[in-house]
C-alpha cells in the first residue's frame, strides 16, 4: 500500500519507532511531524494498526535490500560494518521489534527479517569464526550474538569503531572457548 503520498508517513513512524519504541506511535505525533493533520492520517490508513502494519511491512521490503547488499560483501569487517551503518535506522527498529516480539505480529516479522539476515551472512559469519566445518554452531553463535547486539545497540553507539569492537569481542570470546 505504500506510495508517493503514504512514503512520508512510512519514513516518520520507521524513524520514530526506531528511536523511542511502538508505544511512541501516536496519529498526533506521526501526523505533527509529517506536518499534516490527522484526518491526512486516517485518509491514507484508517487506524494505526493499518500504519503498524505497513511499517512491518516496510521494515521487510528493507531487511530484503540489507540482506542482497550483505550477500555482495566478501567480508564481515570491515565490509558488512559498513552496510550495517547505512541500515542504522532499520537494526534499530529490528531491535523494538525484539523488545515487543510479546506481540505476534511484531514477533512473526522479527523472525522472517532475522531469516533473511542470517541467510546474507551465515557463510562469510562461519568463514570469519573460522567455523566453515562447524556452519550449523556458528549459526546458533550468530542467533546468540544477534539477540545480544540488538540488546547493547543505541543511537548514540551505533558507530564504525563500536561495531568494529564488538565483533572484535565476539570473535576474541569464541577463540577463548576454542581448545588450545
Amino acid at each position: 500500500m505504500s506510495t508517493t503520498k503514504t512514503k512520508p508517513w512510512i519514513e516518520v513512524g520507521y524513524q520514530l519507532v526506531a528511536a523511542s519504541g511502538f508505544t511512541s506511535l501516536s496519529v498526533e505525533l506521526v501526523s505533527r511531524k509529517v506536518g499534516k493533520n490527522k484526518s491526512s492520517f486516517y485518509h491514507h490508513f484508517g487506524e494505526l494498526n493499518v500504519f503498524i502494519s505497513e511499517l512491518l511491512s516496510h521494515h521487510l521490503e528493507r531487511a530484503k535490500l540489507l540482506a542482497t547488499e550483505l550477500e555482495g560483501c566478501e567480508s564481515i569487517r570491515p565490509g558488512m560494518i559498513h552496510v550495517f551503518l547505512q541500515y542504522k535506522v532499520d537494526f534499530l527498529f529490528h531491535k523494538q521489534l525484539r523488545i515487543e516480539r510479546g506481540n505476534t505480529d511484531y514477533e512473526r516479522c522479527f523472525e522472517e527479517v532475522h531469516a533473511l539476515f542470517e541467510s546474507a551472512i551465515e557463510e562469510t559469519w562461519a568463514e570469519y569464526l573460522q567455523m566453515e566445518q562447524q556452519k550449523q554452531l556458528a549459526k546458533t553463535f550468530l542467533r546468540l550474538v544477534s539477540e545480544n547486539f540488538l540488546l547493547q545497540i543505541t543511537e548514540e553507539n551505533y558507530t564504525f569503531d563500536w561495531l568494529n569492537s564488538y565483533l572484535s569481542e565476539v570473535s576474541g570470546m569464541l577463540n577463548q572457548l576454542k581448545p588450545k
